[in-house]
């Protein structure tokens, strides 16, 4: 967590001489102090929440005996029919395109165009990522709230330890879906807003975006850590936010505002639009 956010105190640090006066004939008008404070408390926000799912108990083992197959729904029973032997060979996999995901849309930055608006692209990635990771770690449908026994616990064939795990209760929904998606679609959004000119490129440029998402929402359920509606849930909750954040910037500059909220009762990112 401190790694995290230090490199972001880093960023900020050289973000901040930079601030001067918002670029209006920029595609994107972003406020770079405001949204360099906004990713520092969001990954911070984000951290907390992953910290407090950590301290949760282990699964009783009467919880995992108690499990009934039947009872999952009929559209979520595939994640149940899986090859249990391969699972952790099917978690590596998809732990590898999450980590080439994220920093995929970098690649951005080889066109000349696109370049000059670095800072202005990497502020808004940051709030992006940290609006789909707090919705994830503190929304009331994510696994902070939500227990829900992940596939491998249905599994009698793979020993109990590892179905009691504390983290067998955070299946819903799927946090490496949700980030994949983040990436994948905001850079589709980027690279259309900057050059793509017809609908129909755009949409192409949006189906090559479901691409890793939907090949890491596959490993995961082969992993046997979500279910299909976990998954689709997370696909949603990160291609909206990865649209979303440049999307406001382009279009509702003034009227939208992301701010950080930190309470007892409640933590994480609010946001709000003025009409």
């Amino acid at each position: 967590m401190i790694k995290n956010i230090l490199l972001l105190i880093v960023f900020i640090s050289y973000a901040l001489p930079l601030c001067g006066q918002i670029d209006t004939s920029a595609v994107y008008r972003v406020n770079r102090l405001h949204s360099g404070l906004i990713g520092v408390a969001g990954v911070t926000s984000h951290q907390l929440g992953l910290y407090k799912q950590r301290q949760a108990p282990m699964v009783a083992e009467a919880t995992i005996l108690n499990l009934n197959p039947d009872d999952v729904p009929g559209f979520d029973q595939i994640a149940l029919r899986k090859d249990y032997q391969k699972r952790r060979d099917a978690a590596k996999l998809s732990d590898r395109v999450l980590n080439v995901s994220l920093i995929l849309p970098f690649s951005l930055f080889l066109n000349k165009e696109i370049r000059q608006d670095w800072l202005d692209i990497t502020l808004l990635y940051i709030e992006a990522q940290a609006l789909s990771n707090n919705i994830y770690a503190w929304s009331p449908f994510g696994p902070t709230f939500i227990d829900r026994m992940r596939p491998v616990a249905y599994y009698t064939e793979i020993d109990m330890d590892e179905r009691m795990d504390n983290k067998t209760r955070q299946s819903f929904f799927s946090g490496h879906t949700s980030s994949v998606a983040t990436a994948s679609f905001f850079m589709a959004k980027v690279y259309n807003d900057y050059l793509s000119k017809s609908a129909a490129k755009k949409w192409l440029v949006y189906g090559v975006a479901a691409v890793p998402t939907t090949f890491v929402a596959i490993y995961r359920i082969k992993a046997l850590r979500h279910f299909p509606s976990d998954v689709v849930v997370g696909g949603i909750v990160g291609a909206a936010s990865g649209i979303l954040i440049p999307h406001l910037h382009k279009k509702w500059q003034d009227k939208a505002q992301l701010s950080l909220i930190y309470q007892d009762n409640a933590k994480g990112l609010a946001f709000s639009l003025q009409f």
